[in-house]
C-alpha cells in the first residue's frame, strides 16, 4: 500500500513539477527566436506600402514536365515552400506552419514571396483552420493587394530566387473578376482576406522566427 502511494506521489511530482520545469528551461534555451518587440512589429507594418501583384498558379513540386508547354507553365508558376515549427515546447500540440509562395513578378522584375501561417486562425462550425481557404485561393493564381515593407523593397539584397522580397496578403484586388458575378469575388474574398489582427500575427511570427537576426537589425534602424 505504501509503495503504491509513493509511486503515485513520484508520478505526480514528475508530471506536475519536473516536466513543466524542464519545458521552461528548454523554451528559455532553444525557443527564444529574435525576441521581437511589439514596437518592432508595429514599425515593420507601419513602414510598408500597399501594391497589387499577380501570384501565378502554384506548380506542385515533384511533378515532372512532359513537354515544352508544361515547362513553360512550370517556369511561370509559383512554388510553395512550407516548414513546420514550434513556437515553444509544450505538453500538448503546438506545431505551426509557415507557407511561402515564391514567384517571379514580371511587373516588378524580382522574385517575391507571399507569407502566411497555418495554426493561428480558426473558425466556422467545426473550428477549422481558416488559412486553408486562403491557400486554396492563392493556389489558383490571382491578383492580390499586399503589404511590402519599404526597407526590404529598397534593399538590393532582396529580389533573387534565393532571397525573394517578402509580402503579406490583404485581399484579392478584383482584377480578373470583371466578367464574373460580383458574388464570386465576394465569396473568394471571404476566404482569402487577411484581417489586421492576423496580419500582425503573421508579421510577428516572420520577424521572430524566420528573419535572420542581421536583417532584423537593419530593419530596426531608424
Amino acid at each position: 500500500m505504501t509503495n503504491n502511494i509513493d509511486k503515485g506521489i513520484g508520478y505526480a511530482v514528475g508530471v506536475f513539477i519536473v516536466i513543466p520545469v524542464i519545458i521552461v528551461i528548454i523554451n528559455f534555451l532553444f525557443f527564444q527566436g529574435n525576441k521581437v518587440t511589439q514596437e518592432q512589429t508595429t514599425q515593420y507594418i507601419n513602414d510598408s506600402k500597399v501594391v497589387e501583384i499577380f501570384i501565378p498558379r502554384v506548380f506542385m513540386s515533384g511533378v515532372r514536365p512532359g513537354n515544352d508547354i508544361d515547362k513553360n507553365i512550370m517556369e511561370n508558376s509559383s512554388k510553395l515552400d512550407t516548414e513546420s515549427y514550434r513556437m515553444k515546447l509544450t505538453q500538448g500540440d503546438d506545431i505551426k506552419r509557415i507557407n511561402r509562395f515564391i514567384f517571379y513578378s514580371k511587373k516588378y522584375n524580382r522574385y517575391m514571396m507571399l507569407i502566411n501561417f497555418d495554426g493561428f486562425d480558426y473558425g466556422g462550425p467545426l473550428n477549422l483552420d481558416l488559412n486553408d481557404g486562403r491557400n486554396r485561393i492563392i493556389f489558383s493564381g490571382k491578383y492580390f493587394t499586399v503589404h511590402i515593407n519599404n526597407k526590404q523593397w529598397g534593399d538590393i539584397s532582396y529580389g533573387s530566387e534565393k532571397k525573394p522580397v517578402p509580402v503579406f496578403g490583404i485581399t484579392l484586388s478584383g482584377r480578373g473578376y470583371e466578367n464574373l458575378n460580383p458574388q464570386v469575388l465576394a465569396d473568394d474574398r471571404k476566404l482569402s482576406d487577411v484581417s489586421e489582427r492576423m496580419n500582425r500575427i503573421y508579421v510577428e511570427q516572420y520577424l521572430n522566427n524566420f528573419l535572420p537576426s542581421d536583417d532584423l537589425e537593419k530593419l530596426s534602424k531608424k
